[in-house]
């Protein structure tokens, strides 16, 4: 093989360039092949190869072309960084996660990468790693928006509900038609109670992008909250029309067409939620039970768009002496709001170690493991550390009043029962029970 003059090397790969930019993928290839005769390994043609091989569909032979690149140039950013793009769409989420680690280490400033692994960190649930991530690109660039709102996600998730308001809020005061990041405020808004500034920020959300399914569903649940059953309606409806699989929008809609004497029309809305998700059907028959039990009471209930609603309701309700108790407590959401309105002492239990055992689908034995991080709680609150039958016995020998108020989240009927067994005689009349898995779960 006789040596190539590097000016032709660099000629025939701009010419592949200025091929590939216009779509001409076939002109590109044979230039980048050309060079790759000259020299097996250059780099920039077996990454640009590489690259050109994943758009045709050729994503293995991408892998194997963009590590040669690798190979033969390891400390170029841009190599690891289009590698892991090739490996996340073979839907190899650990290696394409420690390409963009990679490539981020070489060059930090990489939004557009380090926005994808703060994506592949949340959908893996590995929260705290993602809320790292994303801290790591607003060091120099601390008003870039999309970082802003990926630590707000990856914070909300975590159930750091609180602490998420903040970047969200700057996300959105930097780029005020961020549609997104409205509709996360709003959620986190909503998490802690903050209810009519969590609807306006639904309102700007919608705002930005009529076509936001999530924010308009939000929407209707404050209405709903509100018992404006009309406009509670008309935001699902529009929920539905903007995103016709959200299997949410017709399902809560034929609540309210329920509620709104329209049984008819409820069940064609039934029908519509079960055709997109038949999984559904619980929350369809937990619906019917509850308005069968609803039409039977000597007086009309009260139904809640959101949690922070029912449980401030319910805790008026409670006498005005007891223990007040929470069994599930996980992210500190929920007893945050229960602590707010009781005032008083607040016990919280939790092994903080997950499900003891599995539970529906998709929630295995482990699901809701916090990691060995207990939540950020108000000084009110007292958390019980441990399996419901090792904590509860020796804290009700301590402490000889009855349950005043008690929030079961324990998601499994086993650990349910175990904590109602448990309680046995401090369960009076009068005692508040809140389960938050007694509807829609089959």
């Amino acid at each position: 093989m006789q040596d190539t003059p590097d000016s032709t090397i660099h000629a025939m790969l701009r010419d592949g360039m200025a091929q590939q930019q216009k779509g001409r993928l076939d002109r590109a290839e044979a230039c980048y092949r050309s060079v790759l005769e000259q020299i097996p390994e250059h780099p920039d043609a077996c990454h640009l190869l590489g690259l050109i091989a994943h758009q045709k569909n050729r994503s293995e032979e991408a892998v194997r072309l963009i590590r040669r690149a690798i190979d033969a140039k390891p400390g170029f950013a841009l190599f690891h960084l289009n590698l892991a793009v090739v490996l996340q769409a073979l839907k190899r989420g650990g290696e394409a996660a420690e390409g963009y680690r990679r490539g981020l280490a070489l060059d930090p400033t990489a939004v557009w990468a380090r926005l994808n692994l703060g994506g592949l960190l949340l959908a893996g649930r590995r929260y705290d790693d993602a809320a790292e991530t994303f801290r790591g690109g607003l060091g120099d660039r601390p008003d870039e928006p999309n970082l802003l709102n990926g630590l707000g996600v990856a914070l909300l998730r975590r159930g750091k509900a609180r602490e998420a308001i903040e970047p969200l809020q700057r996300a959105t005061a930097l780029q005020p038609r961020f549609a997104m990041a409205h509709h996360n405020l709003a959620t986190a808004l909503a998490d802690i109670g903050r209810l009519d500034e969590s609807a306006k920020a639904a309102e700007h959300a919608v705002a930005a992008n009529p076509n936001l399914a999530a924010a308009h569903w939000h929407l209707g649940l404050w209405h709903y909250d509100r018992g404006n059953l009309p406009r509670a309606l008309a935001a699902f409806d529009q929920a539905a029309r903007a995103n016709p699989g959200l299997a949410l929008a017709p399902a809560y809609a034929g609540v309210v067409l329920g509620q709104l004497g329209e049984t008819a029309e409820a069940e064609r809305r039934f029908a519509t939620t079960l055709e997109i998700d038949p999984a559904f059907e619980s929350f369809v028959e937990s619906y019917r039970y509850a308005e069968k039990q609803a039409s039977a009471a000597a007086s009309p209930p009260a139904w809640f768009g959101f949690k922070a609603s029912l449980l401030r309701s319910a805790l008026a309700r409670a006498a005005g002496s007891g223990l007040v108790l929470e069994f599930g407590v996980f992210t500190g959401r929920s007893i945050g709001v229960i602590a707010e309105v009781a005032g008083g002492k607040v016990h919280g239990f939790d092994s903080f170690q997950g499900l003891p055992e599995d539970w529906i689908d998709g929630e295995a034995a482990g699901s809701y493991d916090s990691q060995g991080q207990l939540p950020e709680v108000p000084d009110t609150v007292e958390l019980h550390v441990g399996l419901f039958d090792e904590t509860l016995p020796p804290f009700l020998r301590e402490h000889s009043e009855p349950a005043s108020f008690v929030h079961l989240d324990c998601d499994l009927y086993s650990s349910t029962r175990t904590v109602l067994d448990i309680l046995d005689r401090r369960l009076m009349p009068g005692t508040i029970l809140v389960f938050d898995e007694y509807f829609a779960y089959s």
